[in-house]
């Protein structure tokens, strides 16, 4: 998001601290958090890139307990469960999202992941890098 083709001087990255699962949803709020503060105040003057994809299935297979639990159980049918959303698998700090941009505007960049950091269900670090070209 944002400018694609612009070079900039600085990379703002957002490292989860330990290795874990976030579900695709909770990736969506944090990059609307993160990108709504960033095109509302400087638009076209950065670029956003979400680092990470959900790729592993999250599944469900549930199971009746009770008085007649044992007529509504399907046993070994589809005993993998039903998809019930999709997760990104990170290690330990791996970088979620990245946000470039010139000097003036770092600090609205690290305002910015730290809006998405509260969305995400882990410990996160956002780290300054300037970039060698």
């Amino acid at each position: 998001m944002g400018d694609r083709q612009g070079d900039y001087e600085y990379v703002v990255k957002l490292n989860v601290k330990e290795a874990l699962q976030i579900r695709h949803d909770a990736i969506e709020a944090a990059r609307n958090t993160c990108n709504r503060l960033m095109e509302e105040s400087i638009p076209e003057q950065y670029r956003f890139t979400i680092r990470t994809y959900p790729h592993h299935v999250l599944r469900n297979n549930p199971t009746a307990s009770g008085a007649g639990a044992d007529r509504m159980s399907t046993g070994m049918k589809h005993s993998f469960g039903e998809p019930i959303g999709i997760a990104a698998q990170l290690d330990e700090n791996q970088t979620i999202f990245q946000i470039e941009a010139d000097k003036d505007d770092v600090p609205l960049a690290k305002q910015a992941l730290h809006r998405a950091r509260k969305k995400l269900p882990c410990g996160c670090r956002v780290l300054v890098e300037q970039q060698t070209n």
